[in-house]
């Protein structure tokens, strides 16, 4: 998965700029981790609190404990696959088979590069405006 996401957050990346996005990336997967396990791990603890002080058993309050971060992590998971499935294109590919635009470079008409062919024939050193 972590393969996945690595090339799709690549895609369209400049080659000048794929080192600054791998290292975002990279640094948002670490930042990721370590918010995620904050979140659960206090999941975890509060459930866990909550069944010790109604006098559960500390195995059951545990598990309980448990139980709550795991199901939590479910839904994050859930809701990041469903979010992964509605993000259009990320192969960095043009939808609907149009055609690929260099990055960096303007796309220009059949009437300016017509322009430019009369300009060199012609010899000017300027283009008409």
């Amino acid at each position: 998965m972590f393969v996945a996401v690595q090339i799709a957050g690549n895609a369209g990346v400049p080659p000048d700029k794929a080192g600054l996005a791998g290292a975002l990336i990279t640094a948002s997967f670490q930042g990721g981790v370590a918010l995620g396990l904050a979140i659960l791990s206090a999941l975890a603890t509060a459930r866990t609190h909550s069944l010790l002080s109604a006098h559960h058993a500390i195995p059951d309050a545990l598990t309980g404990g448990y139980a709550r971060a795991l199901l939590a992590a479910a839904f994050f998971t859930g809701a990041v696959a469903l979010i992964g499935l509605r993000a259009a294109n990320t192969k960095g590919e043009p939808p609907g088979g149009m055609t690929a635009e260099i990055t960096g470079v303007a796309n220009t008409d059949a009437a300016s590069d017509s322009a430019r062919l009369r300009a060199l024939d012609d010899e000017e050193t300027t283009l008409p405006g």
